[in-house]
């Protein structure tokens, strides 16, 4: 009998998820995708979505970017909001949830979510600023209850060189954690990274 790859749900495509699908795609996991958004011009320049996909759902973009640029049939896109109505059916497989939501509400539904049943999460955060990122697993997370002041992080490319180094500390995490459980955190500046 052929294992089956582990089911890893990723909510949140934007800067940090879409690139982390980037630098994860070799992962030997099935992926399933979660976004709502849409991609905008705006995306293209910090996010791994390509003006091909402009107006599309984000969740179905990078699937068809991924089959498309790298022939991957591994990922399932699930192009809703999670929200408390649907956060259980949505996670009812998951083995590993990879949080890259940029909502506080949401990152605390996920938050809840996975102690109470028992995944493994992973988070992923970026300062508004783009110069400050962490990866933090579950047992060492707290998320913020409200937003921070609304400033455009990732609208423009400048912080693009910053966000892959984020999130190639994330897909980094994953992949460690994949080998042999082990769960490791990190944060993420302009003067390097740091293992926590």
């Amino acid at each position: 009998m052929v294992d089956e790859p582990t089911k890893v749900v990723l909510i949140g495509l934007g800067a940090l998820g879409s690139n982390l699908l980037l630098s994860g795609r070799e992962l030997d996991v099935a992926w399933d995708i979660v976004d709502f958004d849409y991609v905008e011009v705006k995306n293209t320049m910090s996010q791994f979505h390509t003006h091909m996909t402009l107006r599309r759902n984000k969740a179905q973009s990078l699937h068809q970017t991924l089959g498309n640029l790298f022939k991957k049939r591994n990922v399932t896109s699930v192009p809703v909001r999670l929200d408390v109505d649907n956060v259980s059916q949505i996670l009812r497989n998951a083995r590993i949830v990879v949080d890259c939501v940029d909502d506080p509400p949401t990152r605390v539904l996920l938050a809840k979510y996975c102690k109470e049943n028992g995944i493994p999460c992973l988070h992923g955060g970026l300062a508004e600023n783009g110069e400050f990122a962490i990866v933090r697993w579950d047992d060492t997370f707290v998320a913020d209850e409200k937003s921070a002041a609304d400033v455009a992080t990732c609208e423009a490319g400048e912080n693009l060189p910053f966000i892959m180094l984020a999130s190639a500390q994330l897909a980094l995490a994953l992949q460690l954690f994949l080998e042999d459980g082990s769960r490791s955190s990190f944060n993420i500046s302009v003067l390097g990274v740091q293992q926590i």
